[in-house]
C-alpha cells in the first residue's frame, strides 16, 4: 500500500491518511475486487495519529503528567489548531523542529544524523507517553476501548478496517490471505521482517493485537470464498523460492490469486450485464453523474437570489406573434409548419380514389390493375418526404424563449446553474429536469452526444417512442431539428420540462456547436431552457445574439459582493468542518475584493482550508489573481509530489489533444526516465524486469486535483481533462514551453504508436539509490488500430497529432495518411472531418517549417482525393477503398507511400468481410486536378416537374467559406436553406426549413441578411441570416435592397419607395423618406455604394428613375425605347443584371439592350448587342470595367451570329470582344462570368451542354476581338444553373441540375495558362491546342458487351468503334468511322456474329448510315441507309434489325443484317421513341404515345389496334421490353404506368407507381417485371400483375436496370451516382459502388462477374468486379438462411441500407425491423 508514497509523507505524518484514502478510492471506483489483504506474522508499524481531539489531548496530557512523564516533549511536537471543527492538536512536521532531518547535503550529514537520532528518541517517548496515558484513561473509564486502541493500532490494521471491516458488501470484492511461518529463527538477521520484535525477542503486545485482528475481526467478517490460509516452515532468510515446499506455496498462492481474481471479475461483469439489461443503463449513468455534479456545485451557494428570481421571471413570460407585433411573421417563419404525426402519415384519399377509379375502368375492359404505392411507404412518392414529416412542428401561436446566462470565465455560472437545478423543483413541482454540465461527463463533451442523450431522456420521461439511433446519429442537422420537434411533441401540461445546459462554450468544435443554431428559438410555454456561456470564447454570445436577438432573455451574472463572499467563506468552512480566524477571513475578503470572481474565491478557500489557526496571514502568498492563485496550487502540488513528477504529468496533460487517461499517463510517465529517477530515490523498483511508476503516485496526484479535473469519454476510455479553462491555460504557460514541446510530443507519438510495447528500454538510476536495469521493459500497453471488439480511438485521435507536432511528417504519412487500415478506422470512428483536420494541420505545419517535399505531396494527394469523394465517404465509409482505386487505379505507379495506400485498399477489398464491387482500372478523375471538392445539394426538384424557374441558387460567405444554397424538397412545397462548409469539403453546418419555394437568393452586409425571391408570385423577402427571422415591413414589399454599409434599407410597395435607416434592429423599420414613381410599379431598387442615389427600375417598360437620397428628389429619369423594352423580365433575373458600380455607373438590362447611366451627371448610353433575341445573361467583371452580355432560352436551329455573346467596355461603351464559334450554340449561353486579375477570362455554360467552357479574352488593359476557347471543365451530368466566382478569383463554384455542386480551382487554371503561353499568348496556338484536345478527348457514347463476355464494344463521340478486352483490360482494336460521326448506338447481335453501330444524327442532312461489322474480323459487312437523317431507336434479334425515327409521323425500317436486305418499312403516329423485337425477329413492338403496339415483320399488316381499348393518356414512353418467351410486351412511361400487352394484341395488365417509370424489364426467367422510379425498384409478379416487393437502396431516381444471362443477379444505377448489385432470388442488395458521376449506361456480363459502365471524362469504360467476399455470398457459401428470413432481410435491407453480417446469421437490418 505504501509503495510510491513519498518520504515527505512520513515527515508530515500523513502516510496513514494517504494509504486509507487510497483504499477508499479503490472502493469507490472499482466495480470488482478492490482490496487484497496479506496477513502474516507481523502486525506492522504502529505510529501516533496525526490529529488528536483537543479535549482528549488535554486529558491525556494531564494523565501523562500525573504518571510522571516529561510532557514537554508532547508540547514540543503537538500544536493546537482551532481552525479544525472541533479543535485538534496536530502532530507537527519533523522538519519544523528538526530542520536537518531530511537534509541530504554532505556538509550537513552530522546535523542530519543528530536530528534523526533525536526524532527516534522523541518518537519512542511519545509512544510510551500516549499509550500509558491512554491505558490509564481507559482503566479509569475516561475513554473508550476504541479511543485507547488508536494509540496501539498498526497501519496494517487501519488498512484492513477500511478495506474489509468498514465495507458492507465484500462478496467478489475482497480477498484475504493468512500465512503462518513456523519455527521462526529469531536470531536470523531477517527475522524482523517477518515478525514484530523487541530487544531480540517477540513483541508479545504486537502478537496479541495481530491475533485479535485475525481471529476476532477479519475471520468473522469474511467467508471461505474470501479467505485462504497457508502454513509454511521457516528457512534461513525467511522464504526461499528454491526450496520445494516454499516454491509450491508460492505457486499455489499465485494460482489461487489468479483464479479468484478472474472469478470475481467475471462475476462482476455478469452483474453489470444484468444491470445494463435494465433500461437505458448508459443514459442512467449519464443523468446520475450530472445530478451528482449539480449537488456538489450547489452545496455552497450564497446570495444570487435576485439572479435566480430574474431567471424565474423570464420563465414565466409567454409570447405570441400578436404580442410581438409580428402577426405576419408566423406565416413566414418555418416554425409554423403543421405537425404530421406517424398516425396520420397515410396515402391521401384522393390518390386512393384515383387508383380505385382506374381499377374499375380497366376492369371493365378486361385489364388487371395494380398500384405499387398504396402501402404506407410514402418514401417512394417524390411528393412526400417521411423524414421531413417526422420533424415538422405544429402551428405555433404562443411560446416561450430560452434564457441565456452569460458571464466571464470564473464568474460562477456553473454554481448558479447547479442551484437552478434544485430551485426549479420548487418552482414547478413534479417537473422533469434535464441537466447537463458540458464537458464533465463522457456524453456531454460533444454536441451530438449531448443532444442524443437529452432526446433519449426526454423520450423516456414522456413516454415517446425513440427514433432509431441510426436516423439521428448520422445526420447532425436532422438531430437538431428532431430535438426541437420533440419539445413540441411531448405533453407538458401537467409535467413541465426544464432543460439546463451549462457551459456550452466547453463543447468540442465538432459539428460547429458554437454557432448556437441547435438551440430552439421558440419553446412550448411549459418547456423552459437555460444555457450558460462565456461571452468571448468561440464568439458564443455574439453568435447567440445574432441567431436569437431577444436581448431581454439574456442575463449577465453580476460580480459577487464582499458580504456574499463572507457568507460563502462561512458556509464552506462549515461544510468542510473547518474554521478561519477573523484575520484570515478578512485577508481572504480583501484579496477577493481586488478580483471578485467566484473561481478566485474558491481557489483562495482551497488554500485557506489547509491553514492552521496559528498561520500568520502576513506570511501567506496566495496570488493576486486567478492565474496566480492557480500557480500557488501548482506550487503546493510540486511541494507535495515533487517538481519532476508534476512537470511530467502536466506536460502530458497539456500536450494531448483531448486529455489523457489514468492508464495512459501511467504508461507515459513509466517511459520517462526523469520521472522514474525522481520516484526511485530511496528504494529500487520491486520488479527489475518490468519497471513502472507506482500507480499510487498518480492516484494521489489525481486525488489532489479532483476539484479541477473532469472525466470525459473517448471510446471505451475515460479521459482526464481540466474542467476550467483557466487551469488549462495556466498549465500550458507554466509546464509546456516551446523548448520542451517537441520532446513531449515525440514521447507521446512513440507511446501511441505502440513502439515501446514489450520492447526493452534500459534504465540507470543514479540520483540516490543506484541501479542498472539494461533489460527492463516498461510494460506499457500495445496500441493496435483495433482491439478485438472495438477500435483504439485514442490512437486514432492522438497518434497523428503527436507525429505532426513533433515534426515526424514522413512517419505520419507512412503510419497514418497512407496506411489504409489507419485511415479507414479514423474516418469510420472519428468521421471524415477528423482526417481532414489532421491533413490540414500537417500541411500548415509543414508550411511553417518550410518542409515541402515528398511527404507534403503525399499528404496533399490524399487530402485532394478524399475531398473529391467526401460526399460519398460520409454516407458509406466502406466506399473508401473503392474510391481510392477509382481515383488512382489498382496498378498505381508513383509515390511509394501512395502505392502503399493503394495496396492497403486492395488488400482490404480482397481479404475483408464486406461485399464490394471494386474497379479494375482508374475510373474517376485523379486527385490534384481542377476539382477541389464536390458534394450533393438538391438545387433542382427530384420529382417530376416542368416549367420550374431556377435562378441564383447559392451565395458564398467568403469570410467563413460557408455556402448557402436553396435546396429543393421532394414535395415541391417548401424549400430548405442549407449552409455547407467549403473548408470541410461540403459538410452541412446548418439548415433552415422555409415555407415556400424560391427562385433566387442573395446576401447583404457580410452575409448578415438573406434576400429571397419567388418569381412565381413576384415576391421578395428578407431574413436575418443568423436566426432566419423574417423582416417585417410596414407596407407590402415588392422590391428590396440594403446598402453595402448596412445603414439603409430600401423597399418598394407598388409605385412608392420607402427609405429606412437600420438601427440596432432591422425589425424596427420606420421609413424616413418616401419616394414616388409616378404610379408605375417598381420592379427593382438599388442603392449606390456611396449611399447618394437610389435607382428604381420600373416594371415592364424597364424605365429607370434616379433619386437623390439626401433631398428625396427625382434627379434623372431614363425611359426605354419601345423597340428595346417590350417583354417583362423575372424579378430574379433583374436582380442578376442590374447593378451600380463603385464609381456610380448604373448598368441595367432590358430585354434586348443594356442601359448605362452616369448617376452623377445623368448621361446615358444604350448598348444593343442583339437585334432579334432577348438579352438575358449579364456578367460584370469584378474590376467593373467590362460587361459580358449574352442571349439564352430562345431556340433556333442554327447558332448564327445573333447568339454570339459579347463583351463591351463600360467607359467607351464599345464592344471589345465577342465569342468564338466554339463558345455558343443554337440556344446561346446560359451563364457568363468574367474573371481574372491581369489576364481576362470568361467562364460560361450553354444550354444542353454540360461542360463549363473557359476562354481567354486578352488582358484587362487590352482585350482581344474574339474570345479564344481554352479549357472545358467536365464534371456535371446535367445543365449548369449557376456559376459563382470567389472575389479573389481562386475558386469557381458551379451548381447544376444533377444536384451536385462542384468547387473548381480556377487559380490553378490561370496559373497554368500563364505558364504555358506566357504574357503575350499566341492566340492561334491557344485555339489549336484547344481543338486538338477536343479531338483527342473522344468519349464513349454507347457500348455493348460481347456474347462471350470477353470484349466490350464502344462507340465514341469521335466516330470510333473501340474494342476493349475484359481479361487484360487493354484496347485490342480501334476502328475509325469514315463519316467521323459520333456513334450513339452500339449493339451486338443476339447470336454474337455482328456488331451494329449508328449515329443519332448524320452530317449534312443525309440519311443515317447504320453499319454492320463482323464481330470476329471487324470487317464492315453492310452499310444500311436509314430512312431519315435522325435515328432514335434500334433493336435486333435473330439477325433482324429494326430502326426508327420518332415523332408525330414516325418512320421505321426492318433489315436482314446477314444480307443487308430491307424486309419492311412502315410509318406510325406518335411512335418509335423506343422499339423492341421478339427473339425470332417476327414481331416489332413500339408505342402509340405510351401504349405498346405490335407490328409484324411479315405481311402488310401495320399493327392495327382498337382505339376503344387503348389506355392512352398521351404521356411519353420511357422504356420498352419483350418477355423472354415472346408472350408479353411492356411499356413504361412518364405518367408512372407500366402497360403490359400480349404480343397477340390483348391488353393484360397496368401497374402504377407514383413517380415516372424510368426503366422497366422482364426478368430473364419470365417471372417478374422490374421497374424503377423515385428511390425504388418495384418487383411485379407477371402471373397476376401484382406487386411482390419494393426494394430501396437508392436516394434518387433509379435510371437503369440490367440482368445477367440467367437472371440470378441484377444491377441498378441511379441519379444518386450509386450502382447496386442485387441477388434476384432473395432480392437482397449484395454490394454498392459510388461513381463520381451519374451513371447513364450500365451493363452486366452474362455470368454476372463484371459490371461495366461509362464514367464521365475518364477513359472509355469502367469495369467493376466482385471481391472474394461477394463471390462467396454469390455462391451461397456459409449461408443457410430460410427463405422466409431471406425475404424479411430483403425488405429490411432495402429500407435500412445495412449490409449482411456473418455472426450471428441475421442482418442488422432484420434486428431493426
Amino acid at each position: 500500500m505504501r509503495w510510491g508514497v513519498r518520504d515527505d509523507a512520513s515527515i508530515d505524518h500523513t502516510t496513514t491518511e494517504i494509504v486509507l484514502n487510497q483504499v477508499e478510492y479503490s472502493k469507490q471506483n472499482s466495480k470488482g475486487p478492490f482490496f487484497v489483504s496479506f496477513l502474516g506474522d507481523r502486525y506492522g508499524s504502529r505510529i501516533l495519529p496525526p490529529y488528536i481531539d483537543a479535549k482528549e489531548y488535554k486529558l491525556l496530557r494531564r494523565i501523562a503528567m500525573k504518571l510522571g512523564y516529561d510532557v514537554t516533549v508532547m508540547d514540543q511536537w503537538f500544536a493546537r489548531d482551532d481552525n479544525a471543527e472541533p479543535s485538534v492538536y496536530y502532530f507537527r512536521s519533523i522538519t519544523d523542529i528538526l530542520k536537518y532531518y531530511d537534509d541530504d547535503s554532505p556538509e550537513n550529514s552530522k546535523a542530519r544524523e543528530k536530528d534523526r537520532k533525536k526524532w527516534d528518541d522523541d518518537n519512542d517517548k511519545l509512544l510510551q507517553m500516549f499509550r500509558g496515558a491512554a491505558q490509564y484513561a481507559y482503566d479509569e473509564k475516561l475513554i473508550s476501548r476504541e479511543a485507547k486502541h488508536i494509540y496501539y493500532k498498526s497501519v496494517t490494521e487501519a488498512e484492513v478496517e477500511e478495506g474489509i471491516l468498514h465495507t458492507s458488501n465484500i462478496k467478489d470484492c475482497v480477498m484475504v490471505y493468512e500465512r503462518t511461518l513456523q519455527n521462526i529463527d529469531l536470531k536470523d538477521s531477517k527475522a524482523g521482517r517477518f515478525i514484530d520484535m523487541i530487544d531480540g525477542d517477540i513483541d508479545k503486545e504486537a502478537k496479541d493485537l495481530r491475533e485479535r485482528l485475525k481471529i476476532t475481526k477479519v475471520e468473522p467478517k469474511v467467508g471461505p470464498r474470501e479467505l485462504r490460509k497457508f502454513t509454511v516452515d521457516w528457512r534461513p532468510g525467511g522464504i526461499d523460492p528454491e526450496y520445494e515446499p516454499h516454491k509450491q506455496y508460492l505457486s499455489d498462492l499465485s494460482e489461487d490469486f489468479r483464479v479468484r481474481s478472474i472469478r470475481m471479475i467475471d462475476s462482476c461483469i455478469e452483474k453489470g450485464k444484468v444491470k445494463k439489461a435494465g433500461i437505458h443503463h448508459l443514459l442512467y449513468t449519464e443523468v446520475l453523474s450530472h445530478l451528482r455534479f449539480a449537488k456538489m456545485k450547489s452545496e455552497i451557494f450564497c446570495g444570487r437570489d435576485e439572479l435566480l428570481e430574474d431567471i424565474l421571471q423570464r420563465f414565466t413570460l409567454v409570447f405570441s406573434w400578436k404580442s410581438l407585433g409580428e402577426e405576419n411573421e408566423k406565416k413566414e417563419n418555418s416554425d409554423t409548419i403543421e405537425l404530421v404525426t406517424p398516425s396520420v402519415q397515410m396515402e391521401p384519399d384522393s390518390y386512393r380514389k384515383e387508383m380505385k377509379e382506374t381499377q374499375e375502368h380497366l376492369k371493365a375492359i378486361g385489364v388487371h390493375f395494380s398500384s405499387g404505392d398504396l402501402d404506407n411507404d410514402l418514401d417512394s412518392d417524390p411528393n412526400r418526404n417521411m423524414k421531413e414529416e417526422a420533424i415538422m412542428l405544429p402551428p405555433i401561436m404562443t411560446f416561450s424563449y430560452p434564457v441565456v446566462l452569460y458571464g466571464e470565465s470564473g464568474s460562477g455560472k456553473t454554481s448558479v446553474m447547479a442551484k437552478l437545478a434544485y430551485k426549479v423543483q420548487e418552482w414547478y413541482p413534479g417537473c422533469v429536469s434535464v441537466i447537463r454540465f458540458m464537458g464533465t461527463s463522457p456524453l456531454s463533451s460533444a454536441i451530438k452526444t449531448t443532444l442524443l442523450s437529452v432526446c433519449a431522456q426526454i423520450s423516456i420521461m414522456y413516454g415517446i417512442p425513440p427514433m432509431a439511433p441510426g436516423d439521428l446519429e448520422g445526420d447532425y442537422q436532422y438531430l437538431c431539428k428532431y430535438f426541437t420537434a420533440l419539445l413540441w411533441r411531448i405533453n407538458t401540461k401537467d409535467k413541465p420540462l426544464v432543460i439546463i445546459l451549462d457551459s456550452v462554450d466547453q463543447l468540442s468544435c465538432v459539428d460547429n456547436p458554437h454557432n448556437m443554431k441547435w438551440i430552439p428559438c421558440h419553446l412550448p410555454t411549459n418547456v423552459h431552457m437555460v444555457v450558460s456561456m462565456v461571452p468571448n470564447i468561440h464568439n458564443c454570445l455574439e453568435n447567440m445574439l445574432s441567431y436569437f436577438p431577444h436581448c431581454d432573455m439574456f442575463v449577465e451574472i453580476p460580480l459577487l459582493t464582499s458580504d456574499v463572499a463572507e457568507d460563502i467563506i462561512t458556509q464552506t468552512c462549515r461544510h468542510k468542518k473547518r474554521r478561519l480566524t477573523r484575520l484570515q477571513t478578512r485577508f481572504i475578503v480583501e484579496k477577493f475584493t481586488s478580483s471578485p470572481y467566484p473561481l478566485y474565491l474558491k481557489l483562495l478557500l482551497d488554500q485557506a482550508l489547509m491553514w492552521k489557526s496559528n498561520t500568520v496571514v502576513t506570511d501567506i502568498q496566495v496570488g493576486n489573481s486567478i492565474r496566480e492563485a492557480i500557480n500557488k496550487i501548482f506550487d503546493g502540488l510540486e511541494s507535495k509530489h515533487g517538481v519532476v513528477l508534476i512537470q511530467k504529468f502536466m506536460r502530458a496533460l497539456a500536450a494531448c489533444r483531448m486529455g489523457i487517461s489514468k492508464s495512459e499517463v501511467e504508461d507515459v510517465l513509466s517511459l520517462d526516465d526523469e520521472a522514474l529517477q525522481d520516484t526511485y530515490l530511496y528504494h529500487l523498483p520491486p520488479n527489475p524486469e518490468k519497471i513502472r511508476i507506482p500507480f499510487s503516485v498518480l492516484t494521489l496526484l489525481i486525488e489532489d486535483l479532483k476539484e479541477y479535473i473532469v472525466t470525459q469519454k473517448a471510446g471505451h476510455m475515460k479521459i482526464l481533462s481540466w474542467y476550467h479553462r483557466h487551469f488549462a491555460e495556466a498549465c500550458i504557460e507554466r509546464y509546456f514551453p516551446n523548448n520542451c514541446r517537441k520532446a513531449t510530443h515525440t514521447l507521446l507519438a512513440e507511446y501511441f504508436e505502440g513502439y515501446w510495447y514489450e520492447r526493452v528500454k534500459p534504465l540507470e538510476l543514479y540520483k540516490v539509490k543506484k541501479g542498472s536495469f539494461p533489460d527492463a521493459v516498461r510494460n506499457v500497453q500495445s496500441q493496435p488500430i483495433r482491439w478485438k471488439n472495438h477500435y483504439n480511438i485514442r490512437k486514432l485521435y492522438e497518434y497523428p497529432y503527436h507525429l505532426i507536432m513533433s515534426g515526424q511528417f514522413e512517419k505520419y504519412v507512412e503510419d497514418c495518411v497512407c496506411n489504409f487500415d489507419f485511415l479507414y478506422a479514423q474516418i469510420k470512428v472519428l468521421q471524415l472531418g477528423s482526417a481532414f483536420n489532421d491533413l490540414k494541420l500537417a500541411m500548415s505545419t509543414m508550411d511553417e517549417h518550410g518542409d515541402i517535399g515528398t511527404s507534403y505531396s503525399d499528404i496533399e494527394t490524399v487530402y485532394n482525393m478524399i475531398s473529391l469523394d467526401a460526399d460519398c465517404i460520409r454516407k458509406e465509409v466502406n466506399q473508401l477503398a473503392t474510391q481510392i482505386l477509382s481515383r488512382l487505379g489498382p496498378k498505381y505507379s508513383g509515390s511509394k507511400h501512395i502505392g502503399q495506400l493503394v495496396c492497403g485498399a486492395m488488400t482490404w477489398i480482397k481479404d475483408g468481410d464486406v461485399s464490394v464491387l471494386y474497379p479494375n482500372m482508374c475510373c474517376a478523375p485523379s486527385p490534384g486536378g481542377l476539382v477541389k471538392t464536390t458534394f450533393s445539394a438538391a438545387v433542382k426538384y427530384k420529382g417530376d416537374n416542368f416549367g420550374v424557374n431556377y435562378g441564383h441558387v447559392m451565395c458564398l460567405d467568403e469570410k467563413t467559406d460557408q455556402l448557402t444554397v436553396i435546396n429543393k424538397s421532394d414535395t415541391q412545397k417548401a424549400d430548405e436553406l442549407i449552409t455547407y462548409s467549403l473548408s470541410d469539403n461540403g459538410s452541412s453546418t446548418y439548415s433552415k426549413k422555409m415555407l415556400k419555394v424560391y427562385s433566387a437568393i442573395w446576401m447583404y452586409c457580410d452575409n448578415k441578411y438573406v434576400h429571397l425571391v419567388d418569381d412565381t408570385v413576384n415576391k421578395e423577402e428578407l431574413y436575418e441570416s443568423a436566426s432566419y427571422r423574417a423582416v417585417q415591413f410596414p407596407y407590402p414589399q415588392d422590391a428590396i435592397t440594403i446598402s453595402q454599409s448596412g445603414n439603409l434599407l430600401v423597399f418598394s410597395s407598388v409605385s412608392k419607395i420607402y427609405v429606412c435607416k437600420i438601427g440596432k434592429s432591422i425589425h424596427d423599420l420606420t421609413p424616413m423618406q418616401t419616394l414616388e414613381c409616378d404610379g408605375s410599379p417598381v420592379k427593382a431598387v438599388l442603392i449606390s455604394p456611396d449611399e447618394k442615389f437610389i435607382v428604381a427600375v420600373i416594371a415592364k417598360e424597364m424605365n429607370v428613375a434616379i433619386f437623390d437620397i439626401k433631398t428625396g428628389l427625382k434627379i434623372h429619369e431614363k425611359k426605354s425605347e419601345e423597340k428595346f423594352f417590350v417583354q417583362e423580365v423575372p424579378k430574379s433575373l433583374i436582380k442578376q443584371v442590374s447593378m451600380i458600380t463603385k464609381d456610380n455607373k448604373l448598368i441595367v438590362k432590358s430585354c434586348k439592350a443594356i442601359l448605362l447611366v452616369e448617376l452623377d451627371t445623368g448621361e446615358s448610353a444604350v448598348v444593343q448587342p442583339f437585334d432579334t433575341y432577348d438579352l438575358n445573361v449579364v456578367s460584370v467583371h469584378p474590376a467593373e470595367k467590362f460587361v459580358a452580355v449574352g442571349s439564352s432560352t430562345t431556340f433556333t436551329m442554327s447558332p448564327g451570329p445573333e447568339k454570339q455573346w459579347k463583351v463591351w467596355d463600360t467607359s467607351t461603351k464599345q464592344i471589345v470582344s465577342k465569342a468564338h464559334e466554339h463558345l455558343y450554340n443554337s440556344c446561346g449561353v446560359e451563364n457568363l462570368t468574367l474573371f481574372g486579375k491581369d489576364d481576362l477570362f470568361v467562364a460560361l455554360t450553354m444550354h444542353y451542354n454540360r461542360p463549363v467552357f473557359l476562354a481567354y479574352l486578352g488582358t484587362l488593359s487590352c482585350p482581344i476581338p474574339e474570345a479564344i476557347p481554352y479549357r472545358q471543365l467536365i464534371g456535371h451530368s446535367d445543365n449548369v444553373l449557376q456559376l459563382l466566382l470567389r472575389s479573389d478569383h481562386s475558386l469557381l463554384i458551379t451548381a447544376a441540375e444533377d444536384n451536385r455542386i462542384i468547387v473548381w480551382d480556377v487559380s490553378k487554371i490561370t496559373t497554368e495558362f500563364s505558364t504555358k503561353y506566357g504574357q503575350q499568348p499566341d492566340q492561334t496556338k491557344v485555339l489549336h491546342d484547344y481543338e486538338t484536345e477536343l479531338k483527342e478527348e473522344s468519349n464513349t457514347l454507347h457500348f455493348a458487351i460481347g456474347r462471350d463476355d470477353k470484349h466490350v464494344y464502344m462507340g465514341t463521340s469521335g466516330g470510333q468503334l473501340i474494342v476493349h478486352d475484359l481479361d487484360d483490360h487493354t484496347i485490342t482494336k480501334k476502328i475509325e468511322i469514315e463519316e467521323k460521326e459520333p456513334i450513339n448506338f452500339v449493339l451486338v447481335s443476339k447470336n454474337g456474329s455482328f456488331i451494329i453501330t449508328a449515329p443519332k444524327k448524320s452530317h449534312g442532312g443525309k440519311n443515317v448510315t447504320i453499319k454492320i461489322w463482323n464481330s470476329t474480323s471487324y470487317d464492315l459487312v453492310h452499310d444500311l441507309e436509314h430512312r431519315s437523317s435522325q435515328l432514335t431507336c434500334l433493336a435486333e434479334a435473330n439477325d433482324i434489325l429494326v430502326s426508327g425515327q420518332c415523332g408525330m409521323e414516325a418512320k421505321a425500317c426492318v433489315w436482314d443484317i446477314k444480307t443487308g436486305e430491307v424486309l419492311k418499312t412502315f410509318e406510325l403516329l406518335y411512335s418509335l421513341y423506343n422499339v423492341a423485337i421478339d427473339s425470332k425477329g417476327r414481331m416489332v413492338v413500339s408505342t402509340f404515345f405510351e401504349f405498346p403496339i405490335v407490328i409484324p415483320v411479315e405481311g402488310e399488316n401495320q399493327g392495327g389496334y382498337d382505339m376503344s381499348k387503348m389506355d392512352c393518356l398521351m404521356s411519353s414512353p420511357t422504356c420498352l421490353d419483350i418477355s423472354p418467351d415472346d408472350q408479353y410486351a411492356l411499356c413504361g412511361s412518364t405518367d408512372g404506368q407500366i402497360r403490359v400487352i400480349q404480343l397477340l394484341g390483348e391488353y393484360k395488365y397496368r401497374m402504377a407507381q407514383k413517380s415516372s417509370v424510368i426503366a422497366a424489364k422482364f426478368s430473364p426467367d419470365g417471372q417478374y417485371i422490374m421497374s424503377t422510379g423515385f428511390k425504388s425498384v418495384y418487383i411485379w409478379n407477371l402471373k397476376d400483375g401484382n406487386l411482390r416487393f419494393k426494394l430501396k437502396k437508392h436516394n434518387d431516381f433509379v435510371v437503369n436496370i440490367q440482368f445477367d444471362a440467367l437472371g440470378k443477379y441484377m444491377i441498378t444505377s441511379g441519379r444518386d451516382k450509386k450502382i447496386v448489385y442485387w441477388d434476384v432470388s432473395t432480392f437482397i442488395s449484395l454490394a454498392s459502388f459510388y461513381s463520381h458521376c451519374q451513371v447513364d449506361q450500365i451493363g452486366l456480363t452474362s455470368d454476372g462477374n463484371k459490371v461495366i459502365y461509362v464514367p464521365e471524362n475518364v477513359g472509355h469504360i469502367a469495369v467493376l468486379s466482385p471481391n472474394n467476399k461477394l463471390q462467396q455470398v454469390k455462391q451461397k457459401k456459409g449461408v443457410s438462411l430460410k427463405h422466409e428470413v431471406l425475404k424479411a432481410q430483403a425488405m429490411a435491407l432495402s429500407f435500412s441500407s445495412q449490409r449482411l453480417v456473418s455472426e450471428p446469421r441475421m442482418s442488422s437490418a432484420c434486428s431493426v425491423m
